[in-house]
């Protein structure tokens, strides 16, 4: 009784997560009457392409296909290129101003100086209207940096030290060790950042108003 029950339950519940999306799918087959004739969709009541045809004739998708491609690759790039070595460096608990270092790096979670600031300093850089404004100042993320470098924390300190004798210096060590054995860790991070950026709607409201640098969140 008790697994029929749970399978009914957890099936609504599938259900009831995965609608919303079958709703939208049939809606972009439905003809403006047909959609409008029910508030409850299950299938396409009148098949329509016109709302594919629509879009597909706009210029600006395109380009805001082409700027969102370019904000999620070159940002998860530099945000992966500033992240990992500084993950590594943060692992090594023989840094020394450690505790200091964390401890600035962990506040930035707690307090921030907030959007306007944030803005003024944007604009004061020169990046309004860039779609640099969408990666620079999310460069990087504490919460991922700190994930990253609790991940380099558990790698055998052994493998390191057994580099080191071989000659390989810190540079070596990150790329010949480390990267190679925490790819699960640094794939992880970096979906993480592709998400991110690929969904960024709130950086595109607050600093880009040339419709041709709209990202295909703000379009």
């Amino acid at each position: 009784v008790f697994d029929v029950i749970n399978a009914v339950f957890l099936t609504l519940l599938a259900f009831s997560t995965l609608y919303p999306f079958w709703d939208t799918l049939v809606v972009s087959f439905s003809s403006i009457k047909g959609y409008l004739s029910s508030s409850f969709h299950l299938w396409p009541k009148e098949w329509s392409l016109e709302a594919y045809c629509y879009m597909l004739k706009q210029d600006q998708l395109w380009r805001s296909y082409a700027n969102t491609f370019f904000v999620t690759i070159v940002g998860t790039v530099l945000n992966m290129l500033i992240t990992i070595p500084g993950a590594y460096v943060l692992s090594k608990k023989h840094l020394k101003g450690y505790r200091v270092i964390m401890f600035f790096i962990t506040f930035t979670m707690m307090f921030t100086g907030g959007i306007i600031p944030l803005y003024l300093v944007v604009d004061g850089l020169g990046l309004k209207n860039s779609l640099w404004s969408m990666i620079l100042p999310s460069a990087v993320n504490t919460f991922n940096l700190i994930v990253l470098r609790t991940f380099f924390f558990k790698n055998p300190e052994e493998i390191e030290e057994s580099a080191r004798i071989d000659g390989c210096n810190d540079i070596s060590v990150l790329f010949r060790i480390v990267i190679p054995i925490s790819k699960a860790g640094i794939t992880t991070i970096a979906m993480y950042y592709a998400v991110f950026h690929w969904n960024d709607f709130m950086s595109a409201v607050m600093y880009i108003t040339d419709k041709k640098k709209f990202p295909l969140q703000l379009f």
